[in-house]
């Protein structure tokens, strides 16, 4: 568990898993499951943090974030810069669409670079 009530929270939960990974007995290790379930916590964790500084940046969302109707009608009138924004910031986020999107491009690019010569 990331809590213990003696030690309380832990500090790094990179720190904690790579612990519980090279544990002397392996038994962290052996256990498919858990090998998946501490790869989905470090996933939504970093997704999270992630996600806060988009929201909490000034070069994304601003001091006063839009609201879901402000948004709606700005896409109407055909402002998608908020899209394109969220579309930026989320290419670094593992796993979503945009990442892939980004990673289909790098390879494209290294292909045309290195083979369409």
């Amino acid at each position: 568990d990331t809590y213990d009530p003696r030690r309380g929270k832990v500090k790094s939960l990179v720190d904690w898993a790579q612990h519980l990974m090279h544990y002397h007995d392996g038994r962290f290790l052996n256990d498919q499951m858990l090998v998946l379930y501490v790869f989905n916590m470090l996933q939504r964790h970093l997704n999270n943090t992630q996600g806060n500084y988009f929201y909490k940046n000034d070069n994304f969302l601003g001091r006063n974030p839009p609201t879901v109707e402000q948004l709606q009608e700005q896409m109407r009138r055909g402002n998608f810069s908020y899209l394109g924004k969220l579309k930026y910031f989320a290419k670094n986020i593992r796993g979503c669409d945009s990442f892939w999107r980004g990673k289909t491009a790098e390879l494209e690019s290294w292909i045309d670079y290195h083979i369409g010569r």
